[in-house]
């Protein structure tokens, strides 16, 4: 039996709004794993009603509870308000 799409992702941050003008976002973290949003770590994005994305971390810090991320193809607060309310995922198997 095949896994729905759903099934096949873990859950592992929420972006509530981009910070700054150069596409940076807030980011509510859903693991124990702070690694996973470490330079380099390539995370999927799903947003409702749009297909998945993946987005490759530039860097992060720590901020306010949760993590202040900018990632590679995300250079604008205009791109990055597009992705407010999406959630970061990674493959279960990861």
């Amino acid at each position: 039996m095949r896994r729905s799409e759903r099934e096949q992702w873990r859950t592992v941050g929420y972006i509530s709004k981009p910070h700054g003008l150069e596409g940076e976002v807030c980011v509510y973290s859903l693991t124990d794993f702070p690694e996973r949003f470490a330079r380099g770590a390539r995370l999927s994005l799903s947003l409702p009603d749009m297909p998945r994305i993946t987005l490759h971390v530039a860097e992060s810090r720590p901020f306010k509870g949760g993590y202040l991320v900018r990632f590679l193809e995300i250079t604008s607060i205009e791109a990055a308000d597009r992705l407010r309310g999406g959630y970061l995922q990674v493959p279960l198997d990861d």
